[in-house]
């Protein structure tokens, strides 16, 4: 059966509940509830998650030959710090390392872009969304530029250069994203689960 550490990552602590499933429908590979809270998980070895909440409905497991997972119906909750997210976006954009504050609804965003070859600090706000169930998107409303204004350079020219913040598919996480709630110093998105048929399992 697919692993926690497989599927997600590993973290400091991982805690599961069955609820509401005899031990028989245990032995037989069908549970009808499962909670799994998760501290400080690194999700796909890249970035780290203060908290994860998982709730799986009418789990079944298949096993060998075909060895794989079928969900029912699944409920996420992430908690990822202002800190965990700027230490990611750092490792990502080396060369020029974008500095976001969250607070409450609202997105600051602090770095520099090359304009015409040069290096330009800027600041910009604005707001977070996810697109495609797998991209958290920066969709920035004012853009202000430590030089004079530069034609062609707004809200369009940053989001191309930054988007996406985060991409799910390419942590290879099994993870559908829906909602992203942006708090002071946090941000908490809901989802949902996919478990990989057998062969994608990393």
């Amino acid at each position: 059966m697919h692993r926690l550490e497989d599927l997600i990552g590993p973290a400091e602590r991982y805690k599961v509940r069955i609820r509401g499933t005899t031990d028989a429908a245990l032995v037989a590979g069908r549970i009808r509830w499962i909670d799994v809270d998760g501290s400080n998980v690194r999700a796909g070895h890249q970035i780290e998650l203060e908290s994860l909440h998982l709730e799986l409905h009418n789990l079944h497991y298949h096993p060998a030959p075909e060895e794989s997972v079928s969900v029912g119906e699944s409920h996420l909750v992430i908690q990822l710090t202002q800190q965990a997210l700027n230490d990611y976006l750092r490792r990502q954009h080396p060369d020029s390392p974008p500095e976001i504050t969250l607070s409450g609804g609202t997105v600051t965003l602090q770095g520099s872009m090359s304009l015409l070859g040069v290096p330009t600090p800027l600041v910009t706000t604005g707001r977070l969304e996810i697109v495609g169930h797998t991209r958290l998107i920066y969709r920035a409303e004012t853009v202000e530029l430590s030089a004079d204004p530069i034609p062609g350079v707004g809200p369009a020219y940053v989001e191309s250069h930054l988007n996406p913040l985060l991409n799910v598919s390419h942590l290879n996480l099994p993870l559908r994203l829906d909602e992203v709630e942006v708090r002071p110093g946090r941000l908490v998105v809901h989802g949902s689960v996919y478990l990989p048929p057998p062969g994608r399992a990393r």
